[in-house]
């Protein structure tokens, strides 16, 4: 993670192991502190103008 930023905790899951979660992590982080699909669901959830419905059943997408 950068220096000065506030970690975010990843566990194991079902059928994943601590390292193939930090890396699935480390690849959907996009310039942002949470992964993209977390990130994303967030603003949905907040309300926010950036997301919007992707109706071709892909659940939300950034404008």
């Amino acid at each position: 993670t950068k220096s000065g930023v506030k970690p975010i905790y990843v566990s194991v899951g079902h059928k994943i192991d601590l390292a193939s979660a930090l890396q699935w992590v480390i690849e959907c982080c996009r310039g942002h502190r949470l992964p993209e699909p977390t990130r994303l669901a967030h603003l949905a959830a907040g309300g926010s103008s950036l997301v919007e419905p992707d109706y071709r059943g892909r659940g939300v997408r950034a404008r």
